[in-house]
C-alpha cells in the first residue's frame, strides 16, 4: 500500500492506495507547530480506525509547498512507518 501526502498551506490531505484503489483518505489543518511525533501518532490512529495495518504500507510519497513541514513528514514516515518517502516539491 502506498501512503500519499499533499502538504498545502491550509490543509494536509493524505491517503492510502491499495494498488489503483484509494483505500482511505483524510484532510487535516496544516499546523507547522506540530512535531513529527504528533503527526505520527495522529496518522497511526487514523490508519487503525480505518482498519489498515501499518505493516501493509510499502511506499510513501510527499508533495509539499510548505518547506517547514517537508522534513517533519519525512521524519514521521521513516520513524513511525519505516518508509523513506519520495519527495515532490
Amino acid at each position: 500500500m502506498l501512503v500519499v501526502v499533499d502538504i498545502g498551506n491550509t490543509n494536509i490531505v493524505w491517503g492510502v492506495y491499495d494498488g489503483c484503489t484509494l483505500a482511505a483518505h483524510w484532510r487535516l489543518a496544516t499546523d507547522v507547530k506540530k512535531t513529527s511525533d504528533e503527526y505520527g501518532i495522529l496518522f497511526a490512529n487514523l490508519l487503525t480506525a480505518a482498519g489498515i495495518p501499518s505493516q501493509r504500507l510499502s511506499g510513501a510519497i510527499i508533495s509539499s509547498v510548505v518547506p517547514a513541514l517537508t522534513g517533519t513528514f519525512e521524519d514521521m514516515l521513516e520513524r513511525y512507518f519505516h518508509q523513506h518517502p519520495m519527495i515532490v516539491t
